[in-house]
């Protein structure tokens, strides 16, 4: 195992780096200007601009905080421990981290892009957290961590651009650096959940249905199973007492600037998805009005415009039965 060290989503190997929305925003929508925005779908983060991942984490991140934070205060972490944060991207979950588990405790932030362990470890300066930090380049496929060396890992928006047995082994590999007692906490997107209205529901689900039927490996098959398989993967790694809440996030008119701007985006991507699927060309005619300024802009501000997504949080403790087995294995 190696690792670049940093003291200070996509910690995944190249050949499991699918689609990742890369996002440039040349202006947010508010007081009365027009949303534009350049969207780059489907590229690989180890090959994307630099800053524009970067970017378009802050954004989701800002948009869904309090939603965000609350599932991470939910999973049990406590004061003095050593959480590995796996696939931090540019670390929007480490102040929090570091609030839970105080000065004594210890944060490992990992992430395979080494653009983003730079981006993490210049933030580390800034936040001027209590705790000890350190960030490092790697795999969570191949952790740089010792045996039993973390008290909990915490997983979000990474497992759904591995395939199942990519998924397995890296729950495998996060039961092995925690410590028997410790936990591991999954979190990641619910592309089920998702809706929006007035529309017909069914405009997303038929874009959602081609990327899951796809023969290759997608994120929309990886975003699909978190609603049954993230606690699967726990039960089946000798996890115990296992544990996995659903939460939606809603969003309803009037919009906030970054809250238009992150649907508006997410919209444009599917958009993408979209036009390159056999649908009914009444649904392309559809699809095609994101890629305008003003209809789009139209859409969002429609007094009755919906908007519905979803994250699945699944917990489980690292017992000392799955660890001897481990070894046995």
């Amino acid at each position: 195992m190696t690792a670049t060290a940093v003291t200070g989503n996509s910690s995944l190997p190249v050949e499991h780096q699918h689609e990742a929305i890369q996002i440039r925003s040349n202006a947010v929508m508010g007081n009365g200007q027009k949303m534009t925005s350049q969207s780059t779908a489907a590229t690989r983060t180890s090959h994307g601009h630099e800053g524009s991942t970067s970017e378009w984490l802050d954004l989701h991140f800002e948009v869904n905080r309090t939603e965000y934070e609350s599932a991470l205060r939910m999973v049990g972490f406590e004061p003095g421990w050593h959480v590995l944060d796996a696939g931090c991207g540019v670390g929007n979950y480490v102040p929090l981290i570091a609030e839970i588990v105080g000065m004594d405790g210890k944060i490992t932030a990992l992430d395979l892009e080494a653009d983003n362990v730079a981006a993490v470890q210049e933030r580390f300066d800034t936040w001027n957290l209590d705790c000890h930090c350190e960030a490092l380049v790697g795999s969570v496929l191949s952790l740089p961590l010792e045996d039993d060396s973390v008290d909990a890992v915490w997983c979000a928006h990474v497992l759904a651009y591995l395939d199942d047995e990519a998924a397995a082994a890296a729950v495998r590999e996060f039961s092995r650096v925690v410590r028997p007692g410790g936990i591991i906490a999954l979190k990641d997107l619910d592309l089920r959940m998702i809706t929006m209205g007035p529309d017909n529901p069914a405009l997303l689900w038929h874009v959602f249905e081609d990327w899951f039927n796809r023969e290759e490996w997608s994120y929309g098959k990886g975003a699909m199973r978190s609603s049954w398989g993230m606690s699967a993967m726990l039960d089946a790694g000798g996890l115990t007492g296992v544990w996995q809440r659903s939460m939606p996030i809603e969003r309803r008119t009037p919009l906030s600037s970054n809250q238009r701007q992150q649907i508006l985006d997410t919209l444009r991507f599917w958009s993408e998805l979209a036009l390159e699927q056999h649908l009914p060309d009444a649904e392309h005619r559809w699809w095609r009005q994101w890629g305008d300024d003003e209809t789009a802009e139209d859409v969002l501000s429609a007094p009755d415009f919906y908007w519905r997504e979803g994250q699945v949080v699944a917990v489980g403790t690292v017992a000392e039965a799955s660890r001897q087995a481990e070894v046995g294995s």
